[in-house]
């Protein structure tokens, strides 16, 4: 056994990015395991609320902050249950830097096969389309076989009720940004 940095947050060996760190024995084989892969280095403004590059902010007035980054489908799941959780912030809107914008589905599963039973009303269940978004006040165009079923705005899920069948939904956000789904 020997004792190794863990990365409190992820569960990780220790990143150079990672803030909290425990000191635990693991296995010899443990140290053959990757580092930390969520704490990332982000460039703030002095405000702390947006992140800057050299396009905007002077070199002299930018901060250099370890931050905890999920992809956006385990963030929704990791929100829900840790408050203290923060987003990565988005650029300020006079820096030239590139957005990172991930969308996942949460459901449906791909080539899952959906059975939509009857209510106690007698009218077949909707079939509720999920997704989680890095930015979740996003514009999302929902597609079913390539025709256009609706536009979701600051929910990012849509009920529907296809027909019997293989169907591919395609959710595009406002940016371009497209995944799709086979159920």
């Amino acid at each position: 056994m020997t004792e190794i940095s863990i990365c409190k947050e992820s569960g990780f060996r220790a990143g150079p990015n990672c803030k909290n760190k425990i000191e635990q024995f693991v296995q010899n084989s443990g140290l053959k395991t990757k580092p930390c892969p969520y704490h990332v280095l982000v460039h703030l403004d002095a405000s702390k609320s947006y992140r800057v590059n050299t396009s905007c902010e002077n070199l002299t007035a930018i901060s250099n902050t370890s931050w905890f980054v999920l992809p956006p489908l385990m963030e929704f799941y990791y929100k829900s249950k840790n408050p203290f959780y923060k987003s990565l912030p988005s650029f300020r809107n006079d820096c030239t830097g590139k957005e990172e914008i991930n969308m996942e589905f949460i459901y449906p599963k791909d080539n899952n096969i959906i059975f939509l039973p009857k209510g106690l009303d007698g009218k077949i269940n909707d079939l509720v389309l999920k997704i989680a978004h890095s930015k979740p006040k996003s514009i999302i165009y929902w597609y079913l076989n390539k025709h256009f079923i609706g536009k979701t705005t600051d929910i990012l899920y849509l009920a529907i009720i296809p027909k019997e069948g293989k169907h591919i939904i395609t959710a595009v956000d406002e940016i371009g940004n497209e995944i799709k789904r086979t159920i």
